[in-house]
């Protein structure tokens, strides 16, 4: 949770009056497609969260975007999926009650990466 606060400090400090400028949104588009065709599979061994880079972006950093973000949301729901695999529960229900808490992963981790792209695109701009 703390590093969540950190980063939507961070975002907070990118202009927001107005929309970015074309170059701006033009860099979070092109760092967005290329997320948009990586494939980075996050797993959680010995109670750790680890990322696998099966299709990389060809950029380290974007590639560390998606890991953490998934990473990050993974985390929220790690206790409540770990809570229902000791409950004595037919498989398939407990799977499926699993699965629900994993689509909200989708949705959190495109929230985390639409903030840091935003921010990672005025930071490439400036440099």
């Amino acid at each position: 949770m703390l590093f969540l606060s950190l980063l939507l400090a961070q975002a907070a400090a990118v202009p927001q009056d107005a929309p970015p400028p074309p170059e701006i949104q033009e860099e979070i588009r092109v760092m967005a497609e290329r997320l948009g065709n990586s494939t980075i599979n996050v797993r959680r061994r010995d109670g750790v969260f680890r990322c696998d880079v099966e299709v990389s972006t060809g950029d380290d950093a974007l590639d560390a975007v998606r890991c953490d973000a998934l990473r990050y949301c993974m985390m929220q729901v790690d206790p409540q999926v770990q809570a229902l695999g000791e409950l004595d529960l037919p498989r398939r229900e407990r799977d499926a009650r699993i699965n629900e808490l994993a689509q909200s992963v989708g949705p959190c981790s495109e929230d985390y990466e639409d903030a840091v792209l935003t921010r990672m695109a005025w930071e490439r701009a400036q440099s």
